[in-house]
């Protein structure tokens, strides 16, 4: 397996981002999240992941540039709509989102709906606990298969992930 450089992988993996379509700043945001997964050992969630989310990118699953818009807004919780946006740069700016309510109140819950991939969980942990503040984190599947029968349902309508 060849060895790269971190700073030369990173400039890589942001040409790459920005000449499938994504703007400068979530290539940052996506580019730094795999690399560090990649630091951190997990591999699954790293610099690997770059061409699996190039053609996430054509196929319009993935939509570079998407708005968050926010649906929901209360002083201790928050609904936003990714719009199929990058869930690399959607977690990020709801999570900013969240912890300033945290601050504010003392907790705060946060639901996204519809963002692409996210990544590593533990990068957000992180974040909170950086920030003095414990997080528990959770994934849905997003646009992948769903294997999980729903309590009295009959179809699957959940990903494997809790």
């Amino acid at each position: 397996m060849p060895v790269v450089a971190v700073p030369d992988l990173s400039r890589l993996m942001h040409e790459i981002y920005t000449g499938a379509g994504v703007p400068a700043d979530e290539a940052e945001i996506m580019t730094a999240h795999q690399i560090e997964a990649s630091l951190a050992g997990h591999d699954s969630h790293g610099a690997v992941r770059t061409p699996t989310y190039v053609r996430l990118m054509e196929e319009g699953r993935i939509v570079p540039g998407a708005t968050m818009e926010v649906l929901q807004d209360h002083p201790a919780s928050l609904l936003v709509d990714g719009h199929w946006g990058l869930g690399f740069v959607q977690t990020e700016r709801a999570l900013e989102l969240a912890l300033e309510k945290a601050r504010n109140v003392g907790v705060a819950a946060l639901s996204i709906r519809r963002q692409g991939h996210v990544g590593r969980l533990g990068h957000y942990t992180g974040r909170a606990a950086d920030a003095g503040m414990a997080a528990m984190m959770m994934a849905d599947s997003g646009r992948g298969p769903k294997g999980v029968v729903p309590f009295g349902g009959t179809d699957a309508r959940l990903g494997t992930n809790p």
